[in-house]
């Protein structure tokens, strides 16, 4: 069964800038993210995608404030396709995170309805797929986070011939060693073990931490973020 989507990750709203002196220039980056949002949404209009999904980010803190909280809600309300989220670093999703909060959950469901985060290492069933999301429930995990995938069986069955899709947040081993304040002790965290999975289970893994458009397998990719950021020399970008 074919389904078509956007893949998008690392959306960051409410990043403060603090690198940029000017307070008119940092106030237009953050609207810049904002409005970002509204050509994602164009874009799923234009190519009659079925849902949007962001792989991790949303948010650039576990604490973002009401009024990011609510800028971010209105933006996604106006998209008008559902919008999958698993939390990532940023915005990491135990006990007591942002998700969890009564003022985000009230602008949610004022703004933004067609929003759903996903908390737990559990198949969601849509029309016409499955996600199999990997939510981080902390900034650094030190569990693959798609361990669970290894263990799950009978999809056929279940779920029949519908696309099968895996959204995770975090590193492969593809990058090596990347110096990263999460990094910090030499040992990479929310490290992705793809090669430990049964590809033939899975048609699409939608990733996301790394800051720029990425192939790691033919059925896995990095979507980078919207706005680039934080290059290294000699080009690319860094994840974060």
């Amino acid at each position: 069964m074919s389904t078509r989507f956007i893949h998008t990750a690392d959306w960051q709203l409410g990043k403060p800038y603090a690198g940029v002196e000017n307070d008119d220039n940092r106030a237009l980056l953050r609207n810049e993210r904002l409005e970002v949002l509204r050509r994602i949404g164009e874009a799923a209009q234009t190519y009659h995608a079925e849902f949007v999904l962001v792989a991790g980010d949303l948010f650039d803190s576990p604490s973002a404030t009401r009024p990011v909280v609510a800028a971010a809600c209105r933006a996604i309300g106006l998209m008008g396709v559902p919008v999958y989220a698993i939390p990532g670093n940023h915005d990491h999703g135990g006990p007591g995170s942002l998700w969890e909060q009564d003022f985000f959950r009230g602008e949610r469901e004022k703004l933004a309805p067609n929003l759903t985060v996903l908390l737990t290492p559990e198949p969601v069933e849509l029309d016409t797929a499955v996600l199999f999301p990997c939510p981080l429930r902390h900034r650094r995990e030190t569990v693959d986070p798609t361990a669970w995938l290894r263990s799950v069986e009978g999809l056929d069955a279940r779920f029949g011939d519908k696309t099968r899709i895996v959204l995770a947040h975090g590193s492969v081993q593809d990058f090596g060693p990347v110096a990263d304040e999460d990094e910090a002790d030499g040992a990479p965290a929310n490290f992705l073990d793809l090669g430990c999975l049964d590809d033939s289970q899975f048609d699409y893994l939608a990733l996301g931490d790394w800051h720029g458009t990425k192939r790691i397998t033919a059925k896995a990719w990095y979507a980078g973020t919207p706005e680039l950021d934080r290059f290294l020399k000699g080009g690319g970008s860094r994840s974060g």
